[in-house]
């Protein structure tokens, strides 16, 4: 039986799900309808849902989905009215939760949560009984996917509280207690190293050094044989600290042809930063330095989801000398390694040379050849993403390393990066291009996640240039990329498309959960957390969406003008008028975003100057109509919308 809180019914969600009334009997309650609650919660903490959009959600892909939506919300009046419950309420168009009717374990662990400390944090950890809807399954890949990202949120944010509280200054006085959550903590995440730390510092103060050396041995061995890593320097300084006759501890990596030796070390809050430069001679022949770009373009992309080296994006690189890197622009952009690259023909073919260096010491750590036919491209990205990451990285997660270990299909690859060619221009033909290419792809290799989430993104920008008015390419788009995350949920480019889906279709927590779980697998993708940060603007919070921007910027310190575009709706969000009119000055081509320029000048009471910029936009988009605009986009906050509309009116805009 399940004790009652306050003598209320109480609703469980972590660890084997399930409704119990106030005696603690266990009521019927169907596994939909407990997704249902939990959908709810998270899309504003038991505020309404349309009926439209819960249908879409628990039926993905059913043309019946209204009709199973009513089915079970009948279910559930007759079961409430049965039991005397009245948790689930809902009339002709929305569907809420009466909060106040049920105790729910995931409303309580959140709150306790925010106020962690020494007092309550065993009572948390005991809330936490597994992750959310322990043991159910869909057979629909978008609840699969959506209900694995509710689970790595949950389990994310009880891991970085406690280790926040594990590593806070007053833990020597709860040394005894730390004892006991690290053990949970370590139940829960066995590669969690701040448990490890706390475990490490209790024995410690009890003259335990035997247990220091067993905890801190444990811990090496299991981060080298699941994970293929090494303890961080932090453990290992521990260790040296408790057990100093034993604290010799090499960090030597297992490749043999790239001794960690020969990485200079930096300092702790600063990751080595890798900078892959094109080939010289674009001139020489479009075609292949295309083809070398876009291998080395995915190749970038593939290492951002390393979290020990710092990769420059590739619109900055791309920028950089021709096929050189002086020691100006490596100190400017504090780039310690680089891969210089360059195109060669070899027995009459072509070939892509590179030679990876340390900047500092110019010493070349390796170099290699690789080929450049349709045949092999794959092959050549794959076998220069282990070489890169072997040689740099000095604590890769095993999981990350296979996505390179599988052999592509060449035909697929090919594809892939066609359409990531076209992907680069905006305009219809381009993006009809792009979308035939990874349709190809797909046909090519039906498991290659990357043509999915390349299709999605392809789909997405042919409703924009269409107009953002047919809800069926933007339905399609999200399907194709909820796709790629089934494929391959380790691929932050999936979990990226369907974010901006969500985003686009206002649905504005699933957008903020899936950008969350892509910038998780790929913290190094530039172009991805601009776009988070956007997207943070748009669901109310522009001073969280401002330091993603600035995040993105630091990793492409050259930016596309998409991230001053970004930058200057935040600011305007923010009433830094001022800063969005300088960041639309950096633009190469400010033209898009004058009507932030406009409006800003108004609110900065030069309405001459806002009235210019208006101009100059409205002779190129002589269409342009504030409600048919504002109606498009995506704004949580009605305050912002308000704001925005009134600048422009003032600015000249109709």
């Amino acid at each position: 039986m399940e004790k009652s809180v306050n003598g209320r019914p109480r609703l469980r969600l972590f660890g084997s799900p399930g409704l119990f009334d106030r005696e603690g009997h266990q009521i019927a309650f169907p596994a939909r309808a407990i997704l249902l609650v939990l959908f709810v919660l998270t899309s504003g903490r038991g505020a309404e849902v349309t009926r439209s959009q819960m249908a879409g959600f628990l039926w993905p892909d059913a043309p019946d989905a209204l009709t199973n939506l009513r089915q079970l919300l009948g279910r559930l009046r007759a079961l409430q009215l049965r039991v005397g419950i009245n948790l689930v309420c809902f009339d002709k168009s929305r569907v809420t939760l009466n909060l106040d009717e049920a105790a729910i374990d995931l409303l309580v662990f959140e709150a306790s949560l925010k106020g962690l400390n020494w007092a309550n944090c065993q009572d948390v950890l005991e809330s936490y009984r597994g992750e959310l809807l322990e043991g159910m399954t869909f057979e629909e890949s978008d609840l699969s996917t959506w209900l694995a990202i509710q689970r790595s949120q949950a389990r994310n944010a009880l891991l970085e509280a406690f280790a926040s509280l594990l590593e806070a200054p007053d833990g020597h006085a709860n040394l005894r207690t730390a004892q006991v959550v690290a053990a949970r903590l370590l139940e829960i995440d066995p590669y969690q190293e701040s448990a490890y730390r706390a475990l490490m510092r209790s024995f410690a103060a009890s003259g335990l050094i035997d247990h220091v050396g067993a905890t801190f041995e444990k811990c090496r061995s299991l981060l080298e044989r699941d994970l293929g890593s090494i303890p961080a320097a932090r453990t290992v300084d521990l260790f040296r600290r408790f057990v100093p006759a034993r604290g010799e501890f090499s960090h030597a990596t297992h490749s043999a042809s790239a001794p960690l030796t020969a990485i200079r070390p930096l300092p702790p809050a600063t990751l080595p930063r890798l900078v892959v430069l094109p080939p010289p001679g674009a001139e020489d022949d479009g075609t292949l330095w295309d083809l070398a770009t876009l291998v080395l373009e995915d190749t970038i992309i593939g290492l951002c989801s390393l979290r020990t080296v710092s990769v420059l994006a590739a619109h900055t690189s791309w920028q950089l000398s021709d096929g050189a890197l002086d020691d100006g622009a490596a100190q400017r952009f504090d780039v310690g390694y680089c891969l210089q690259t360059a195109l060669r023909q070899r027995h009459r073919s072509e070939e892509l040379v590179v030679k990876l260096f340390d900047t500092r010491t110019r010493v070349i750590l390796w170099a290699d050849r690789y080929p450049l036919s349709a045949d092999n491209l794959a092959s050549s990205h794959r076998t220069l993403s282990i070489a890169i990451t072997l040689s740099l990285a000095d604590a890769v997660e095993r999981a990350e390393m296979a996505r390179f270990e599988k052999d592509l299909n060449p035909q697929a690859y090919y594809w892939h990066l066609k359409g990531q060619r076209h992907l680069r221009y905006m305009d219809l033909p381009n993006v009809r291009r792009a979308l035939k290419a990874f349709r190809s792809s797909v046909a090519a290799d039906p498991d290659f996640a990357p043509a999915y989430s390349g299709a999605a993104r392809a789909t997405q920008r042919q409703w924009l240039v269409l107009g953002r008015g047919d809800q069926e390419l933007l339905e399609a788009a999200e399907r194709i990329g909820a796709r790629a995350v089934s494929l391959d949920h380790r691929d932050a480019r999936g979990y990226r498309e369907v974010a901006l889906c969500s985003l686009y279709r206002r649905r504005w927590d699933e957008a903020i959960a899936n950008f969350t779980e892509a910038e998780r697998l790929g913290p190094q993708h530039a172009d991805l957390i601009s776009d988070f940060g956007d997207t943070l603007g748009h669901c109310g919070e522009p001073e969280k969406g401002l330091k993603k921007v600035e995040r993105a910027m630091e990793l492409n310190p050259i930016p596309p003008d998409q991230y001053w575009w970004n930058a200057a709706g935040l600011h305007f969000q923010l009433n830094d008028y001022r800063a969005a009119i300088a960041d639309v000055d950096h633009m190469s081509d400010p033209l898009p975003a004058l009507r932030i320029a406009a409006a800003a000048w108004a609110y900065l009471g030069d309405l001459a100057q806002a009235q210019r910029c208006a101009t100059k936009f409205l002779r190129s988009y002589p269409d342009f109509r504030i409600d048919h605009w504002l109606s498009i986009v995506p704004n949580k906050n009605p305050d912002d919308q308000r704001h925005y509309d009134l600048g422009l009116r003032c600015a000249g805009f109709k």
